[in-house]
């Protein structure tokens, strides 16, 4: 009996690692997503052949899963020359669609380190995403948009929305944009410059999983960085720093998801810990991911499962039919950056005010001659002293 024991023991000893290994790669399917990502497409700069290595893989994946898939080349002009990239379209349509929702995420990657937060984990996200929903039912048709040339100034999404008709904006009823979403304190969910119920709800749903990681709407009163007076947005800050910014130029309604803090600094920052900041850096590797720990797989599967059950759940299809009814453009001019201004102004013109009073005033005391002569009062003399008697 105690030999039976000893070995019942034995097995499970033996193959207890192998339970905690397959329970942790289902719960982390993004990451297994990511993973093999960055170890088959590890450079992928704008115009390079490994960027078009990338969208072949990205493509493939769709097909595998069973989607449409659609290639749209496109080229651009920099100081350099010309640069011919792409954009990877997956379509899945509903029977009895309400409308449209994209859900996109750049593949490039800058010039140094594998672009494995920046944008390799929102490539994961997108391709988990595209997993689960591909055989299912939906009331919505989705678009999955893999973005070429996000690095050199959003040109795959700008060649997305100009080659959009105007039906299609129109009946567009969300653009999801899922970019750098792994190493960060913090997940964010960015839409309009004003609480909504859309990001309120994507922001509950996001922390209803039990992860130890939380997310949280992005502070509406940080991050003021330029005027963007060129556009529709009255300012451009970390909520418009990606591919999501051209659709919400387009008036088409938006949700920016990424990962980082404003916690401890006036404005963003990827974490508390200097060491793990590694956006557009030599050190924005898959090993360098890996070392800030679980927090960047729950990072990334936080964003699928959220959206997963956004796009599945009925109860925020009003939420998403409603999301354009709050989109807004002159909300700069109720924060605080625009009272300031304000201040500045009234201020300027109260100091205006008091001295060309007070030159009018000394243009009273004056005789007509010393007027024409544009004279004032300097000092003390005997012309300017009265007898009262």
């Amino acid at each position: 009996m105690k030999k039976i024991i000893c070995l019942f023991i034995i097995i499970l000893i033996a193959i207890a690692p192998m339970a905690v290994f397959a329970d942790s790669s289902d719960q982390y399917s993004a990451y297994d997503f990511l993973n093999d990502f960055i170890t088959e497409c590890p450079q992928r700069v704008s115009g390079s052949e490994g960027e078009t290595l990338a969208a072949e893989y990205i493509q493939n994946k769709f097909i595998e899963m069973g989607y449409q898939t659609e290639w749209q080349e496109f080229s651009f002009t920099t100081d350099s020359g010309t640069i011919n990239s792409q954009n990877v379209v997956a379509r899945i349509f509903a029977q009895n669609s309400l409308g449209q929702i994209i859900i996109g995420a750049h593949y490039d990657s800058v010039n140094v380190g594998n672009g494995a937060n920046d944008n390799g984990s929102g490539v994961a996200v997108l391709l988990d995403i595209a997993q689960k929903i591909a055989d299912l039912s939906l009331n919505y048709d989705v678009v999955l948009v893999a973005f070429g040339a996000e690095e050199e100034g959003f040109y795959g999404s700008s060649h997305f929305v100009n080659n959009m008709s105007m039906t299609e904006r129109q009946s567009t009823l969300l653009m999801i944009n899922i970019d750098s979403v792994a190493v960060g304190d913090n997940l964010y969910f960015f839409g309009e410059d004003k609480a909504t119920a859309l990001n309120d709800s994507l922001v509950e749903l996001a922390n209803s999983f039990g992860y130890s990681q939380k997310a949280y709407a992005k502070p509406l009163s940080k991050d003021l960085n330029i005027i963007y007076a060129t556009t529709d947005i009255p300012y451009y800050h970390t909520g418009y720093a990606s591919d999501n910014l051209v659709f919400r130029i387009a008036g088409i309604p938006t949700e920016f998801v990424f990962s980082g803090t404003f916690e401890k600094y006036d404005s963003y920052t990827q974490t508390a810990d200097v060491d793990f900041w590694n956006m557009h850096t030599a050190n924005d590797t898959l090993l360098s991911l890996n070392s800030f720990g679980v927090k960047a797989k729950e990072n990334m599967q936080i964003v699928s499962d959220t959206l997963f059950n956004f796009l599945t759940n009925d109860d925020f299809k009003d939420i998403i039919i409603n999301a354009r009814a709050d989109m807004t453009n002159d909300i700069f001019w109720q924060t605080w950056p625009a009272y300031v201004i304000y201040g500045v102004l009234l201020l300027g013109f109260s100091i205006f005010g008091f001295l060309y009073l007070r030159k009018l005033r000394k243009l009273d005391l004056l005789t007509v001659n010393q007027k024409n002569e544009k004279k004032v009062f300097e000092s003390a003399s005997v012309e300017d002293i009265y007898d009262l008697k």
